[in-house]
């Protein structure tokens, strides 16, 4: 939501910064010619119209930075119940490394990136579902831009991991990768990491403070220092979907928030910890 409308002021604060240097433009000239007289008669319209492009740029950047740094909450936060929030979520924090989306950047084969069509090692194909289909890329992460955001070594530094929907792949070794991209179809956005807090589910919340809202919630995380992006790695299993039966004991592999074909929900990838430990994801499980 932010990046529109970030989008959409640069286009505004462009045309009324555009609008006033063609009146400047037009002033000079306007006994020269007939045509430039009639422009020149135009111009108090146009400075109006730069007048108002400019202060809708800025009221949409404002709006942009508001959604950017609290979401688009339709009630404030209660600084009263923030406060007790805050002194029960914040000794459950969980470090994580997060990851946002970057439209519009340059794409290189191998980087890491969400969504689109995986880059995989020469001579392995795209896996597929049931009916003989090509199961939907999620997110690919190259495993060394984990490494400096990992520093217990709990996650591979080198390879390739691709959570695909239902199925997590790992590549170890360094191998040649290749695009398995059509011509002129849309391949993703590649994705930048940092480091994240992360806390438990709001219905966890709920059953703590049953009266909190989910503005009095974000608040007190984000006081307590997380962070808003597109999805983390390690933390919390924000799943609504209840684990099969035996694998309660898995901790998050990958949580990805509002994922396109799920409904704007989000979904989760567990893992036995064994299993990370001795890196194997092949019985990793998607909810």
């Amino acid at each position: 939501m932010s990046n529109r409308l970030k989008t959409c002021a640069k286009v505004a604060l462009g045309l009324g910064v555009l609008f006033w240097a063609s009146i400047f433009v037009v002033i000079p000239l306007r006994y020269t010619a007939g045509w430039l007289a009639t422009v020149y008669s135009y111009a108090y319209l146009l400075m109006c119209g730069a007048a108002l492009m400019v202060v809708i740029g800025l009221l949409l950047m404002q709006i942009a930075k508001y959604n950017e740094d609290s979401y688009d909450f339709p009630e404030k936060p209660d600084p009263q119940r923030v406060a007790e929030l805050l002194t029960w979520i914040a000794p459950q924090a969980r470090r994580c490394i997060s990851f946002s989306e970057r439209p519009g950047q340059p794409l290189t084969v191998g980087c890491s990136k969400a969504y689109g069509y995986p880059d995989l090692p020469i001579g392995r194909k795209r896996p597929l579902d049931d009916n003989g289909e090509p199961l939907e890329l999620i997110v690919q992460l190259r495993c060394s831009d984990l490494a400096p955001f990992d520093p217990e070594n709990r996650y591979p530094h080198a390879g390739m991991l691709y959570f695909f929907d239902g199925l997590v792949l790992y590549c170890g070794q360094e191998e040649v990768l290749q695009p398995s991209c059509p011509e002129l179809e849309w391949n993703g956005n590649p994705i930048v990491f940092s480091e994240n807090q992360d806390f438990p589910d709001f219905s966890i919340a709920c059953g703590q403070f049953p009266d909190i809202k989910w503005a009095d919630y974000f608040e007190a995380c984000r006081q307590a220092g997380w962070r808003v992006c597109d999805g983390i790695i390690g933390g919390y299993c924000h799943s609504e979907r209840e684990p099969a039966s035996g694998l309660e004991h898995c901790e998050a592999l990958l949580t990805v928030f509002d994922c396109p074909g799920h409904d704007g929900e989000g979904i989760t990838y567990l893992i036995d910890p064994q299993d990370l430990s001795n890196r194997s994801f092949s019985n990793a499980l998607c909810v």
